[in-house]
């Protein structure tokens, strides 16, 4: 099985917003590297998508995981 760990800084703040069944999900970008960085966009589900809403803004570091 594959996986992959994001370490950086958001992008942007995060998007909150709640699907048609109610679940809750975000997306954020996040920045990898130094002077020419490697963005990510990211997706978190459910009560992850709620803390990253309520504690990321951007510029806060980040480390994700999937």
């Amino acid at each position: 099985m594959n996986s992959i760990i994001i370490t950086g800084r958001l992008g942007k703040d995060p998007e909150l917003r709640q699907s048609a069944s109610g679940t809750p999900w975000a997306t954020v970008s996040v920045a990898e590297g130094g002077d020419d960085p490697n963005w990510f966009d990211v997706k978190c589900f459910n009560r992850t998508a709620e803390i990253l809403d309520e504690y990321g803004s951007k510029g806060r570091k980040v480390a994700v995981q999937g």
